[in-house]
């Protein structure tokens, strides 16, 4: 229903929070299986935002038809423009938010610490059977060390651009929401001051 857009829209941004949200808690044990719900909402929300978007540019097209190439021209360019503008931002935040998080692992990671020279030696003694050279084997378990940090660095960078997702369709939705209600604030007729007979 054309009167009745914001709707969908606020129930699309909600289950597009909602879906952003569950995926900001993954972990390095999260498997696809577990994230068939949560994309299964990204995805839905954002084809169930799209269509009253269309109507809205369709419903100004439909008033004055000279608009029509205006609207169909705005609409290609916001499409291509938008998706990569926004896969370029939110590319660029997944890369600053892993270099700081890998930053913060690493930090913690000293060979005074006894947990994490028996990370490496157990990594090491993998390589026991292809690497005669003790030295090697080190680097080797040094090595698979950095790999397991940067790995976790970049799950919780994931996370991190779940929860700005997430946190971009919560304030979306708070301005329409407040747009709609001060919209109908203003359409309410100013009731007069009673006066006491």
């Amino acid at each position: 229903n054309r009167d009745h857009l914001t709707s969908p829209v606020i129930i699309a941004l909600a289950m597009m929070a909602v879906g952003a949200w569950l995926d900001s808690s993954a972990t390095n044990l999260t498997r696809p299986m577990n994230m068939y719900f949560s994309q299964f909402l990204l995805g839905f929300g954002s084809t169930l935002f799209l269509a009253p978007a269309m109507i809205w540019g369709m419903g100004r097209m439909i008033t004055d038809p000279r608009n029509l190439v205006s609207f169909s021209v705005m609409f290609s360019m916001s499409q291509n423009l938008g998706g990569l503008i926004g896969s370029a931002a939110l590319g660029t935040f997944q890369v600053v938010r892993e270099k700081f998080h890998s930053s913060m692992l690493v930090e913690n990671l000293t060979l005074l610490d006894p947990q994490v020279v028996a990370r490496i030696q157990s990594s090491a003694a993998a390589y026991g059977k292809v690497i005669g050279d003790p030295t090697l084997r080190n680097a080797q378990g040094v090595s698979a060390l950095g790999a397991a940090a940067t790995r976790e660095a970049n799950v919780l960078a994931y996370n991190d651009v779940f929860m700005l997702i997430a946190l971009i369709a919560v304030l979306t939705m708070t301005w329409i929401i407040i747009r709609v209600v001060w919209a109908k604030i203003k359409m309410v007729p100013a009731t007069p001051d009673a006066r006491p007979s």
